[in-house]
C-alpha cells in the first residue's frame, strides 16, 4: 500500500511532519503533492502548522551569514547546518515561538563554529578534536599488506564528523573504506546520554529496513543449495496460500512487485508475540493491489513472507539460518535479532530527546535486525566476493529491475534489499534503514550502507538520531576522499 493511502489516523503526522521538507523543496511527486495539499485544504490544524514552519524556515534563511564572509568550504558546512536545523524543526514538531528563537540562536552559534573551524581559532568552551588514534593490531580490520591512504584524509574526515557532531548534525558510528583498507572507523556522540556511554565502532544499532538485505541474501543461499529458485510460486512454500497468490513468485517478493497488501499497515496493531505465520494471516485474505509483476510498489509484506519461506524451506528459525549461514561465517559477532535491554544504542529524535521505543519483533525479516558498522563492512565486502555467494548469484542479485520506475526516479530496485543509481555522476548501490519515502519503522535511528563500485569505496553510517541525513553526509565523505586523490 502506498504511503499516500495508509490508515487515516496516521495521515496528519506522516504527511505534514515527515514530508514537509520535500513539500517545501518541491521534490514530492505530482500525485503525492496533490494528496498533501488536499489534506491541508481539509485540515485547519495542519494548515496552521505548515504556515508556522514556513515562517520559521524563512527566518532561518535570513540568519545565514553571507557567502563572501564565510568562503566556499564554510558555506558548504553552513548549508548543512541550515538543513539540519530545518529538519530538526520539522522532526520535533516545533509549535512555539520560543522554540523558534532557540533554533535561530543555535544556527547563529553554529555559524560561529564554522568561522572558527575555518580559521583554526578557538571559541571559549569548545575544545579542538583530538587526533584519531590508530587501532591496535587486535582491533584493526586492515589487511597486513594494505597501502593506507595519507593520514591527512583520515584526519580530515575525523574533523568533519567531529564538527558535525558538535553542531548537532551527527550522532552515531561511521566506517569508511577503500577496498580492504579502512580509512575511518569511529563513533561520535553518545550511545546512551543518560548513562554517558559513547558511540564506538562496536556500538550496536537497529538497522531497520537494511535487514531486508540479509533476508534476500538468505533466499539466494537457499537457491544455491538447490532448495528453491526465485522463479518458484510462493504457494509452494506456504502452509496456507489463497488462490489470489498463485501467480506470485519469490522474485516478485524480492523486487516489491507482488501486489500483496502491506502487513504493517493492515490488520490493526501489530502484536509483539505474533508468530511468522500469524503475520502472514494479517494479509492473506486481502485482495491483490495489482497483477504480480506489473508494478513496483514498496511493501513490507515481501520480506516478511520471504522470512517465512526461509523458515519453512530450511527447517530452522529465521535467526538460526542467518547465524549459521551469514553471521558466523563472516564473524559478525555483534549482529542479530531481539537484543536484550541495554545492548543497543538509545534512539533519539534530536539532541537528547529520546524517540518512542518500538518493539521490533513484529518486523521480523523486514526490519528487526541490529548490527555495527564493522559487522556491516564485513557483510558488504562479502557481497563483492565469492565469500557468501557465487558470481552468478551476485549478478542475478544486483541486476536492476523496473526500468520504467528507474526512468522516473533514476533509481532501480535490485535484490538484496539494495537500490542502484547515480549521484554526482557516480554510480552507487545502497541500502538504507528507511524506505524510499523516508519511512522508518524503528524510531530514533537512521542508517545507510553505500557502495561506489567504480571507486571501490564503502561508506557505512549507523546513527541513533532520527533527524539525521546520512545520505547527504556520505556525499560529503566521498567528496573529501576524491578531492585527496
Amino acid at each position: 500500500m502506498s504511503f499516500l493511502l495508509r490508515k487515516q489516523e496516521s495521515v496528519k503526522e506522516h504527511f505534514v511532519v515527515t514530508h514537509f521538507d520535500a513539500y517545501q523543496d518541491g521534490t514530492l511527486a505530482k500525485t503525492e503533492r496533490a494528496v498533501y495539499e488536499q489534506h491541508l485544504n481539509d485540515c485547519r490544524e495542519c494548515r496552521e502548522w505548515v504556515r508556522r514552519q514556513e515562517n520559521l524556515v524563512a527566518r532561518l534563511e535570513m540568519e545565514a551569514a553571507p557567502a563572501a564572509v564565510l568562503g566556499p568550504a564554510a558555506v558548504r558546512i553552513q548549508q548543512d547546518l541550515y538543513h539540519a536545523m530545518r529538519r530538526a524543526v520539522i522532526m520535533n514538531n516545533v509549535r512555539t515561538s520560543v522554540a523558534g528563537v532557540g533554533a535561530l540562536a543555535l544556527l547563529v552559534l553554529a555559524v560561529g563554529a564554522v568561522l572558527w573551524w575555518q580559521s583554526g581559532g578557538l571559541i571559549s568552551g569548545i575544545q579542538a578534536p583530538a587526533p584519531l588514534q590508530a587501532p591496535s593490531a587486535e582491533e584493526s580490520m586492515l589487511a597486513e599488506d594494505a597501502a593506507p591512504l595519507s593520514a591527512g584524509v583520515t584526519q580530515e574526515l575525523d574533523d568533519l564528523f567531529n564538527a558535525y557532531q558538535e553542531a548537532g548534525m551527527f550522532n552515531g558510528s561511521v566506517l569508511v573504506a577503500r577496498g580492504d583498507e579502512i580509512i575511518l572507523s569511529e563513533g561520535y556522540g553518545m550511545a546512551d546520554a543518560e548513562q554517558e556511554i559513547a558511540n564506538t565502532p562496536q556500538t550496536r544499532f537497529p538497522i531497520d529496513q537494511m535487514s531486508q538485505a540479509f533476508t534476500d541474501v538468505a533466499i539466494m543461499l537457499l537457491q544455491e543449495q538447490g532448495k528453491l529458485t526465485v522463479d518458484d510460486p510462493i504457494c509452494d512454500y506456504l502452509d496456507a496460500c489463497p488462490a489470489a497468490w498463485e501467480g506470485v513468485t519469490i522474485h516478485h517478493l524480492l523486487t516489491h512487485s507482488s501486489g500483496i497488501a502491506d502487513y504493517v499497515y493492515e490488520g490493526g496493531p501489530l502484536s509483539g508475540d505474533a508468530t511468522p505465520d500469524q503475520l502472514v494471516n494479517r494479509v492473506i485474505d486481502l485482495p491483490l493491489q495489482f497483477e504480480p509483476g506489473s508494478e513496483f510498489h514498496y511493501s513490507f509484506s515481501g520480506s516478511m513472507i520471504l522470512g517465512v519461506i526461509i523458515e519453512h524451506v530450511s527447517g530452522q528459525p529465521y535467526l538460526t539460518f542467518l547465524q549459521e549461514n551469514i553471521f558466523d561465517p563472516l564473524e559478525m559477532d555483534d549482529s542479530g535479532l531481539d537484543a536484550q535491554d541495554g545492548e543497543l544504542a538509545v534512539g533519539y529524535k534530536f539532541g537528547s530527546t529520546e524517540a518512542e521505543e518500538v518493539n521490533t519483533a513484529p518486523f521480523f525479516a523486514t526490519a528487526a535486525l541490529y548490527s555495527t558498522v564493522e559487522d556491516m563492512y564485513r557483510f558488504s565486502r562479502a557481497l563483492q566476493t565469492d565469500q557468501l555467494l557465487s558470481q552468478a548469484s551476485r549478478d542475478q542479485m544486483f541486476a536492476p529491475y523496473f526500468t520504467s520506475f528507474a526512468a522516473e526516479s533514476d533509481w532501480s530496485k535490485t535484490y538484496s534489499g539494495l537500490w542502484e543509481g547515480t549521484i554526482d555522476e557516480r554510480r552507487l548501490i545502497y541500502a538504507r534503514g528507511d524506505g524510499p519515502n523516508g519511512d522508518t519503522l524503528v524510531k530514533g535511528f537512521k542508517s545507510v550502507l553505500i557502495l561506489y563500485p567504480d571507486d571501490d569505496l564503502t561508506v557505512i553510517i549507523l546513527e541513533n538520531m532520527e533527524s539525521a541525513d546520512p545520505l547527504t553526509t556520505t556525499r560529503k565523505v566521498v567528496g573529501t576522499i576524491l578531492a585527496n586523490e
